[in-house]
């Protein structure tokens, strides 16, 4: 290394510690304000407040990450290498603070309705979720290695790679970046969208007409509106500055792909590739928590611990974001000056700014701002526990591994050092669609509680998805000079680990930041719609409108870094696909991509901060003065009575559901990690066949669908079993919710025993306590698999329940009272009980050891002796004949349904009981297609086996089918119910129902 590229490579990542050390205390400070100062009123939508908490947990965790990893790994600790889904995590919560402001200014007077805090954390914990699903295969599997390089100080850094096949090296980095950029062009379109929407932002006509003959409703709303539309604003600008940092990546890397496929050259070494990366990616960290501190005052005063006078109520949401990428293989050619000033700049940025990700964090979650929505705070906060994740991981993993501080420590911990690095390239995705939730949070309405639960699904995807990670073998270390030339240690994927990781996650960040371009381009687009709205409410639109557009703007700034690091990797892989070069070489490329992994990290508390005054005040501890307190959702007949009024001006809210996978780069040379599109296929004809390639990620798709299904429907399945059990509703006939509750527990039963004892047992973790223990658990989980399955006749006895409804509508009630289908649904669990007992007392089980899809030892449950022909043969034909039965029923109920119309003509005034038992029936219809489509699968089966002698796939496939057709099965209950019954719906997420609809019950005349 040259001595230019050394001083350029140690400049830079003193500049990076220099704002991300600093800043890392007051992400976890702005983390705590968010999460414990709800007691005193922000200026923060709760929407957005609840975005911006994840937003600020995502800066932590990349600022902890590029502390304890990144950064000593850089100076010879370890090596860094940043996980690969951690960008797209942080690209995540980014677009959902784009969408977040889109609807904002698309539904100014039903944001509060559209992200509601609870559907902003089931957005957040669907995030986090999905980062969790994709790090399975990194943490279970053999994914990564380490290497020895040399650093700038002259010493060794170990550098952290996936191993060298084709999963983990080339599927990971791909999908990552694809997923970084489309969430980096999703945010874009957004912001768009919100600077067209300015004009009819201010436009209030349907208002004018419902409020005009009301001068006192017209005086409250002249008196606050102008207070609220200074929080929107805000809040909108915040986000949109937060986003600063991503779009800087995102231009780099648009600018180096673009350039490298048109002309075959690089646009930059790598030496400044590496440096610019790591300054953006530092200053993308960074950013989002100043931000929320500058902008929001309420959060600056909680932030400094000072007493805030003035509370500001307003509609809510929240959000921030992340990056990473693979990095390319090349020569070095530029100064490495240049290279040390990037790696110097990206640290000062990532560890600068991890307090204030804390600080950030502490005040989305402890004090409501009265400049954001609550939808928009809690996925704001969402989105800065991802950066404080991200950051902890730089901080104290990274760098310190990355530049060569205390190898010897970092070698014989890499085992789960080098895990949780790459589990932050996981978690990046979470930042994206956290990101992407925040955009669709200022188009539409959201409420704080389905916000929290949102997000708390986002976590919860986040978790699963790092599963793998953590009990596989899926990481390793290696020696490697630092940028320092000291000795360090990278962490690195190994086996399926390196390439599945890095390219879905890839992939799912380009998608996520497409999506926030169109979302904020839609926003721009309703400008001039919301502005319409906004004139009319007089001096009450500057308030609610600043507010609007605050939160929009900050919710796009927000998604700067993220769209930054899309825009160069698009532009590099473009470049490189059109003109079989590269736009800049590897060093270059780790440079950029560093410092813009960096800028998007520490963008959300700095946006913040600096777009809501009443943020920065908690965030700073500073006193306000004044006490205003507008209109609040649900608190106003006002504002209940607009909400209905202004249907016709509603656009439908669409949220894409997403594949968060994970993506990661390497700080210094990680020349085998991370590799261009053509360098991860060299020689075209030995490339695999897109057949095989398929052959080989089927299985594993096909696991991680059935997972997502079970894991994520078991909390549903609760929730609804609760429901249906202390919750009596109108819209059901009292024997369907009968036989409704035992079809749930049934559910119930079968997702337990997957959730807690086939899937752990097949996928390796624990193999020695499962085989311990399989002598009782086997019995469980074969039970399961056998017996449990009569139970799917609950799901024919609903089918008969409503062929009676409509061939004797007048007897149904007589038909089926409450004692005939508790006698017999207890019939059926006695059946159930019976057939189980020779399981339960005689040698029917056993186990053994077996190797699963990702390599892993893992334990199988059997049956032994006659238990193995009997019972499942029993299974299969009782299963089929069940079906079958089913398919009859609903036969017949399409045959009576021109009798049953007669009979509703001569009962006239009963269209409403009419309505139920249609809406009941075709639920009923609906919920059987998941024991249809097994009743297909093994009629082709056999069918085909018995008829040409062949089977139509093999056991590997057939069991891989049965296991995803049941999990289909499982979950489709509970989301039917929902999405057909809106009693239930209402009850379920726990808001208040207007209107009580009763029909004929059990005890009703004829």
């Amino acid at each position: 290394m040259s001595t230019t590229n050394n001083t350029l490579s140690i400049a830079s990542m003193f500049l990076s510690d220099a704002m991300m050390y600093p800043t890392w205390p007051v992400h976890v400070r702005l983390f705590y304000v968010l999460v414990k100062k709800k007691s005193v009123k922000t200026e923060l939508e709760p929407s957005y407040q609840i975005l911006l908490i994840h937003m600020t947990l995502y800066n932590i965790l990349f600022g902890l990450s590029y502390m304890l990893i990144q950064e000593p790994a850089a100076y010879g600790a370890i090596p860094g290498f940043y996980a690969a889904t951690v960008v797209t995590l942080g690209q995540a919560f980014s677009l959902m603070i784009a969408f977040n402001r889109l609807t904002a200014f698309a539904f100014p007077l039903q944001q509060q309705t559209i992200w509601t805090p609870l559907r902003a954390k089931i957005l957040c914990g669907a995030i986090w979720i999905a980062v969790v699903v994709g790090a399975l295969p990194v943490i279970i599997g053999d994914s990564t290695r380490f290497r020895y390089v040399n650093n700038s100080f002259g010493g060794n850094s170990v550098a952290y790679t996936f191993v060298p096949k084709e999963f983990f090296d080339k599927y990971y980095p791909l999908g990552a970046l694809i997923w970084f950029g489309g969430c980096e062009l999703a945010k874009i379109v957004v912001y768009v969208m919100i600077l067209l929407l300015l004009r009819r932002y201010k436009r209030v006509t349907p208002l004018f007409q419902l409020i005009r003959k009301s001068q006192q409703m017209r005086s409250e709303l002249s008196s606050n509106f102008k207070t609220i539309s200074k929080g929107i604003y805000r809040m909108t600008a915040a986000a949109a500055v937060s986003s600063l940092g991503s779009w800087m990546i995102f231009l780099f890397f648009t600018a180096y792909y673009v350039y490298n496929w048109a002309t075959g050259g690089k646009l930059v070494d790598f030496p400044n590739y590496a440096v610019i990366l790591r300054l953006t990616t530092a200053f993308n960290n960074v950013l989002p928590t100043w931000v929320m501190l500058i902008c929001f005052k309420s959060i600056s005063h909680l932030f400094f611990g000072k007493r805030i006078v003035k509370k500001l109520q307003m509609f809510s949401t929240r959000g921030s974001s992340s990056i990473l990428t693979a990095i390319p293989q090349t020569r070095v050619v530029m100064a490495e000056a240049l290279q040390i000033i990037f790696v110097i700049l990206t640290d000062i940025i990532m560890y600068g700014t991890y307090p204030v990700h804390l600080r950030l964090m502490y005040v989305l979650v402890r004090r409501q701002s009265n400049e954001l929505d609550p939808s928009f705070q809690i996925l704001l906060a969402n989105l800065t526990a991802y950066n404080i994740l991200v950051a902890s991981s730089h901080v104290f993993i990274l760098e310190p591994a990355g530049q060569g501080l205390a190898p010897e420590f970092y070698e014989a911990n890499a085992q789960w050092l080098g895990r949780i690095e790459l589990t932050k390239a996981t978690m990046l995705c979470i930042a994206m669609v956290f990101g992407l939730f925040i955009g669709f949070n200022r188009l539409t309405i959201w409420a704080p509680k389905n916000t929290r639960i949102l997000a708390a699904v986002v976590w919860c995807i986040t978790f699963v998805v790092n599963i793998p990670i953590f009990v596989g073998q899926s990481s390793n270390y290696r020696y490697k000079n630092s940028t320092f030339e000291v000795n360090a240690v990278e962490f690195f994927f190994i086996g399926v680990y390196d390439q599945i990781y890095p390219q879905a996650s890839l992939f799912v960040l380009g998608v996520i930041e497409a999506t926030k371009v169109l979302i904020y381009a839609a926003i721009i687009v309703l400008m001039r719609r919301y502005k319409k709205i906004q004139i009319k409410l007089g001096s009450y639109k500057a308030k609610f409108s600043r507010s609007v557009y605050r939160m929009t703007a900050a919710a796009a700034v927000n998604s700067l870094g993220g769209w930054s690091i899309f825009i160069f990797f698009a532009s590099y892989y473009i470049c490189q696909w059109t003109t079989a070069t590269r736009l800049v070489n590897f060093a270059y490329y780790a440079l950029i991509l560093r410092v813009t992994t960096t800028f998007n990290n520490i963008l959300t508390p700095y946006v913040m901060l600096v777009s809501f005054k009443s943020l920065r005040q908690v965030f700073f501890g500073c006193r306000s003065s004044n006490d205003i307190t507008p209109l609040r959702s649900g608190g106003s007949l006002v504002e209940l009575n607009i909400n209905r009024r202004m249907d016709d001006l509603s656009l439908p809210n669409q949220l894409s559901n997403r594949i968060i996978q994970l993506h990661a780069y390497a700080v210094g040379d990680v020349s085998t990690t991370f590799r261009s599109i053509r360098d991860l296929f060299p020689n075209r004809k030995h490339v695999k066949p897109i057949i095989g390639i398929m052959a080989d990620i089927l299985p594993v798709l096909l696991l991680a669908l059935s997972d997502v299904m079970v894991y994520g429907t078991y909390p549903v399945h609760i929730r609804f079993f609760w429901v249906l059990l202390t919750k009596k509703n109108n819209e059901l006939d009292e024997s369907f919710q009968i036989l409704l509750i035992n079809l749930t527990v049934f559910n119930i039963l079968f997702a337990t025993s997957h959730v807690f004892i086939l899937e752990p047992a097949a996928q390796g973790l624990f193999p020695d306590f499962y085989a311990v223990t399989a002598q009782y658990l086997g019995r469980v989980e074969l039970i399961k698999a056998t017996v449990l399955f009569i139970a799917m006749c609950f799901s024919l006895l609903i089918g008969f329940n409503r062929l009676t409804a409509f061939a004797f509508p007048i007897k149904q009630a007589r038909i089926w009272t409450p004692l005939n289908t508790k006698v017999v649904a207890g019939i059926v669990w006695a059946i159930v009980i019976d057939v189980a007992i020779p399981i339960i007392i005689g040698p029917s089980t056993s186990f053994r050891f077996t190797t699963n899809f990702l390599g892993v030892r893992a334990v199988e449950f059997i049956f032994t002796g006659w238990f193995d022909k009997a019972y499942p043969l029993a299974s299969l034909i009782y299963t089929m004949v069940f079906e079958i039965t089913k398919i009859l029923t609903y036969i017949g109920i399409l045959l009576l349904k021109q009798r049953y119309k007669k009979i509703q003509q001569q009962l006239g005034s009963y269209k409403t009981f009419s309505r139920s038992v249609y809406k009941m029936t075709v639920a009923a219809a609906i919920n059987s297609l998941g024991g249809w489509f097994l009743c297909l699968f093994f009629s082709a089966y056999y069918i085909f086996q018995w008829t040409i002698g062949v089977r139509i796939v093999n056991f590997t496939y057939y069991s891989l089918i049965l296991r995803t057709l049941t999990s289909f099965n499982n979950m489709l209950t509970p989301w039917v119910m929902l999405a057909t019954l809106r009693s239930i719906r209402i009850i379920f997420l726990g808001t208040r129902r207007d209107v009580e609809v009763s029909i004929i019950g059990p005890n009703s005349a004829s």
